[in-house]
């Protein structure tokens, strides 16, 4: 499952990670959650180091959860990775630090379900017919990266990378990728 998914991240992203991944997988999810490794707590499902690239992940005991959460750290892997040798930054910070959390956990999510599944397109349908703004459950702008949650960060963040992808074509979330150092240039200067 973790070599398949693998594969499956190189033709999609059009890279291969230079860099050796220490992924560190547990037995149980008891087991993740009271290791070293990471600080995690109970709604953590997997963690990715964007540092060191340490990568870590329980086994569930549901093989079709364990593929998609591996899967997810997985592309987050790749996405620090690539933009770290885009900039050419071996040494610095992660530039993945820069982003939106929603676009990381977008591309995380979009990569590692093939799009917009069935339970996102539920949440979807829920905002926009049963939104409670005051609840903070409401469709946010489109940038907006100040509210933090799962719905927000990683069910929105997964439509609007689908939309970016429908809209602008698929090859476009790697444009972003491939040039954000680029942009990062000229608002920085």
């Amino acid at each position: 499952a973790i070599q398949s998914a693998y594969a499956r991240l190189v033709d999609q992203f059009h890279y291969s990670p230079t860099k050796r991944i220490p992924y560190i997988l547990f037995a149980t999810q008891r087991e993740f959650q009271t290791q070293n490794v990471f600080q995690v707590t109970e709604s953590v499902l997997g963690v990715t180091s964007p540092e060191d690239l340490k990568m870590s992940v329980p086994y569930f005991g549901d093989h079709a959860k364990f593929v998609e959460v591996s899967t997810h750290e997985m592309v987050h892997q790749f996405t620090i990775q690539k933009l770290k040798e885009q900039g050419g930054a071996e040494d610095m910070q992660s530039p993945i630090m820069f982003l939106p959390l929603w676009f990381i956990e977008g591309i995380a999510e979009y990569y590692s379900k093939g799009g917009i599944d069935s339970e996102t397109d539920l949440y979807l349908r829920d905002l926009v017919w049963n939104p409670d703004p005051r609840r903070g459950y409401d469709v946010l702008p489109f940038g907006e990266d100040r509210i933090r949650g799962y719905i927000p960060t990683y069910k929105l963040g997964q439509a609007r990378i689908a939309f970016i992808a429908d809209q602008y074509g698929i090859e476009k979330i790697q444009a972003f990728l491939e040039n954000a150092y680029l942009a990062g240039d000229a608002g920085g200067g």
